[in-house]
């Protein structure tokens, strides 16, 4: 075929793919099945305890929390956050912790827990990776998480703005820049800068769409893109920071 891409859209090999490839996509196929492989088996899933004094893991099969790097010394961190309702049957909140030097997806929290006790999870995933930047997203739900957060004094919240009274916390997405941040998050995944560990993810980046009703991209009816967010999130604040340059960084 003249253009490759297309083979999966006219000959798709099965059911899986024939779902995906009939909407619009708006990451690259091939670029996620490429991560899809490179994709490592979590050391350790469970939840964080707060011990007062440390940090305790706690192991469990079920639990929302899944690690594939442990926190080194010598390392910074990034926690991109998407911060859901809360419901049982809603949408997830979702936390990423990203490795600052080489940009991989070294933990991921996903679960359901209200806006105000994400804020705990945030500041216990904070803490763990070396009191790591926390960059909740402020939009509705969010600005109870990152309320919380400043009010207990987290040392090293994400600042969006600078003003003469003080400083604002939090990342807010708008129409604009949500365009901007997924893009950034899909020229990551084609560049491979970006390295993504969890299945939840890179599903979620299979059925993120152009959602052709409202002019607006988004998740195919019946899933979810909180961890597209939460991760778009993550890349942008990366990008920002520009501390390690794209044409050296270590790519998988």
């Amino acid at each position: 075929m003249s253009n490759p891409d297309l083979f999966d859209q006219e000959y798709p090999h099965s059911e899986e793919v024939a779902f995906l490839v009939s909407g619009r996509m708006v990451f690259d196929w091939l670029a996620i099945q490429k991560q899809a492989q490179a994709a490592k088996q979590p050391k350790w899933v469970g939840r964080l305890r707060n011990m007062d004094k440390r940090i305790d893991l706690e192991p469990s099969p079920s639990g929302p929390l899944k690690i594939w790097g442990t926190p080194r010394e010598d390392r910074r961190y990034i926690i991109s956050a998407d911060v859901a309702e809360g419901l049982s049957d809603g949408d997830y909140s979702v936390a990423d912790v990203l490795d600052v030097s080489t940009w991989e997806q070294v933990a991921q929290w996903r679960g359901h827990v209200t806006p105000y006790d994400f804020a705990d999870v945030l500041g216990d995933l904070g803490a763990y990776y070396n009191w790591g930047t926390i960059a909740p997203e402020v939009n509705n739900h969010g600005i109870a998480t990152c309320g919380r957060l400043a009010d207990n004094g987290y040392p090293n919240l994400y600042v969006r703005e600078q003003k003469t009274e003080g400083v604002v916390y939090g990342w807010q997405t708008t129409r604009k820049n949500k365009i901007e941040m997924v893009n950034a998050l899909s020229h990551s995944l084609r560049n491979l800068d970006v390295k993504i560990n969890s299945q939840d993810t890179l599903e979620e980046l299979k059925s993120f769409v152009y959602l052709d009703t409202r002019n607006d991209m988004g998740a195919q009816a019946g899933a979810h893109d909180d961890t597209v967010i939460s991760l778009a999130i993550g890349v942008s604040v990366l990008g920002e920071m520009r501390e390690t340059p794209q044409t050296t960084r270590m790519r998988f």
